[in-house]
């Protein structure tokens, strides 16, 4: 008798297991489907005009570490792209962001990361929408060329030369 009892709160266990796949599941695919839609109604909301509405969406995703977003963000406000204005300082924020995120696609961060360390780099350097920080320039240089193998070794020798680096 005992073990027919058992077997069947194993029966009913195992009905209610794929009872609550199924919730899980369903909650998965709904946080899917709501990040997508998200970007695509900013997508939708800058190709309509709507700039402010599209930054309302964007903004909230970027500073809880979207990775895309804060990307979009950095490109939007680097060259006034899609009718926003540009603001180099907003520009710097996001690139910095962006770049010191380690949750983006690894596809896309192997591919953009070493570029987004440059363009740093030079921001710090040029004190473009940043107060100019030679040291932090070096930083991001030296974080480039490891990363790149090539392409700023001279700004990293000006670097070392100036004192801001280690030999």
């Amino acid at each position: 008798m005992k073990a027919m009892m058992q077997a069947g709160a194993r029966k009913d266990q195992n009905r209610e297991r794929p009872f609550w796949f199924v919730i899980v599941a369903t909650g998965i695919i709904a946080l899917s489907v709501t990040a997508c839609a998200t970007k695509q109604s900013a997508a939708a909301l800058i190709n309509e005009g709507r700039y402010k509405e599209a930054e309302a969406i964007l903004i909230p995703k970027a500073e809880s570490g979207d990775y895309q977003a804060q990307v979009h963000l950095y490109h939007i406000y680097n060259k006034s792209r899609f009718g926003f204005e540009e603001d180099q300082e907003k520009a710097t924020y996001w690139l910095l962001k962006s770049t010191e995120n380690p949750t983006g696609p690894v596809e896309v961060r192997k591919f953009l990361l070493p570029g987004d360390m440059k363009e740093l780099a030079q921001r710090y350097e040029e004190g473009i929408g940043t107060p100019q920080d030679l040291n932090k320039a070096c930083y991001w240089y030296k974080k480039a060329a490891l990363a790149l193998g090539c392409c700023v070794e001279k700004k990293v020798e000006e670097c070392v030369k100036a004192g801001f680096l280690p030999h």
